[in-house]
C-alpha cells in the first residue's frame, strides 16, 4: 500500500479583522468567575523532609560494590543487631562484612570429626577488615534485605570495596585468623584414654569416666580375688580341721572325766567295805594321768585352731586393705580430666559466604 500527500482546500474566513474581533466579543460577553475554593490540600500536607547535610565521607548513594559480592542492609528486626553495634533507626551506614565459615575439626587420637558452622559480623576499617573487633552471631538470611531503607546516608569506606581484590584478600585474611586463633575445647582422661564428645556436658562425660574406672577397678579386683581366694581357702580348711580335733577331744574328755568319776567312787566304797584292796587306787591315779593327757592335748588343739583362725582374719583383713587401696586409686582415676583444644588446618576452613552489610550507626 502507498501513501502520498493530498492537496486539500479551507472555505473558512481568513484572519478575523479588529472590528470582526470587536462584534464578537460584544455578542458573547465571558461568564462570571466561579469564587474560588480555599486549597486545604496544601495546609494538610506535611512538609517536606530536610535534606540531611553530607560530609565529606558520605553519599546518599549506594557505593559500587565489586561484581558477584552480595550487598545487603540489616533488618531492624535481627535479635543480634545491637551485639553487633547496629543502632536502629540511624541515618548514617557504615560498611561491614557478613561472614559464614564451616569448620572441621578432626582428631584420630581424639576420634574428633566435627562440623561446625562460625558466623560473624566484621567491620570494615580502613582500607582492611577489623577482624579482632569482628563479633560472632547467630544470623540466617531473614536478617539482610536487599532493599534499603529510606533517607539511608552511607559512609564512604576507605577501602576499596569496589574491587574483586579487597574481598579475596579478605577472605585469606578471614582463613588465616580462623587457623591461628580458633579452638575446639573438649575434655579428656589420659590414663583412662577418654575424649568427650562435642556438645557433651562436663556431668556427662564425667559420668563415663566414672564407668570406665569401675571397670578398670572390677578387672583389677577380679586378678586379687583369685589371688587370695587358694590361701584363704587353705588357711579356712587347716581351721575347720583344727575345730573337729578340738570337738573330738572335747568329747573324749568329757567320757573319760565321767568313768574316771564313776570309777573313782566304786574304789573307795570298794576299799571301805573291804571288797577292793587298796591297789585299786593305783588304776584311778593312771586314768587319771590319760585324761590330764588329754586336756593338754585338747588345749593344743584349741591354740591351733585360734592361730589358724588368726591367719584366716589376717588374710581377710590383708585383702580388705588391698580392695579399698584399688577404689580409691581408680576413683582419684577417673576425677584426672583436663581439657584439650583441638586446632584447625588450613583445609579444614571453607568460607560459604562473605557479604557486604550496610549497618546502621551514628
Amino acid at each position: 500500500m502507498l501513501f502520498t500527500t493530498r492537496w486539500a482546500l479551507s472555505y473558512l474566513a481568513g484572519p478575523l479583522t479588529r472590528e470582526q474581533v470587536a462584534k464578537l466579543r460584544d455578542a458573547h460577553p465571558p461568564a462570571a468567575a466561579a469564587p474560588t475554593a480555599p486549597d486545604t490540600t496544601a495546609e494538610a500536607a506535611p512538609p517536606a523532609p530536610e535534606t540531611p547535610q553530607l560530609g565529606a565521607d558520605e553519599t546518599p548513594v549506594t557505593p559500587a560494590t565489586a561484581e558477584g559480592v552480595a550487598v545487603y542492609h540489616l533488618d531492624p528486626a535481627a535479635p543480634w543487631a545491637a551485639a553487633a553495634g547496629a543502632q536502629p533507626g540511624a541515618v548514617r551506614h557504615r560498611p561491614t562484612l557478613a561472614a559464614r565459615v564451616q569448620l572441621l575439626y578432626d582428631d584420630t587420637k581424639a576420634g574428633v570429626d566435627h562440623t561446625e558452622e562460625w558466623e560473624a559480623i566484621i567491620p570494615i576499617e580502613g582500607p582492611t577488615l577489623d577482624l579482632d573487633g569482628g563479633v560472632n552471631v547467630d544470623y540466617d538470611d531473614r536478617d539482610l534485605v536487599s532493599e534499603a531503607p529510606p533517607g539511608v546516608v552511607y559512609v564512604l569506606p576507605e577501602a576499596p570495596i569496589d574491587t574483586t581484590t579487597f574481598f579475596t584478600q579478605a577472605e585469606r585474611d578471614l582463613r588465616e585468623h580462623l587457623y591461628r586463633n580458633q579452638r575446639l575445647t573438649i575434655t579428656r582422661n589420659a590414663v583412662l584414654k577418654l575424649y568427650s564428645r562435642p556438645g557433651e556436658t562436663d556431668d556427662e562425660f564425667a559420668a563415663r569416666c566414672d564407668a570406665a574406672a569401675r571397670d578398670g577397678a572390677d578387672a583389677e579386683t577380679a586378678k586379687l580375688r583369685d589371688k587370695y581366694e587358694a590361701k584363704i581357702a587353705a588357711v579356712r580348711k587347716r581351721f575347720e580341721a583344727a575345730q573337729r580335733r578340738v570337738a573330738e577331744l572335747e568329747v573324749d574328755i568329757q567320757g573319760s572325766r565321767q568313768n574316771e568319776l564313776l570309777e573313782g567312787a566304786g574304789t573307795l566304797i570298794g576299799i571301805l567295805t573291804g571288797r577292793r584292796s587298796t591297789r585299786s587306787v593305783t588304776g584311778s591315779m593312771r586314768r587319771r594321768q590319760t585324761t590330764l593327757g588329754k586336756e593338754q592335748r585338747l588345749e593344743s588343739a584349741q591354740e591351733k585352731a585360734t592361730s589358724e583362725w588368726d591367719d584366716m582374719a589376717a588374710l581377710e583383713a590383708e585383702l580388705t586393705e588391698e580392695l579399698e587401696e584399688i577404689n580409691d586409686r581408680w576413683e582419684a582415676t577417673a576425677d584426672e580430666i583436663e581439657d584439650v583444644e583441638i586446632g584447625l588446618e588450613k583445609t579444614d576452613i571453607h568460607v560459604a559466604e562473605l557479604a557486604l552489610l550496610w549497618l546502621p550507626s551514628e
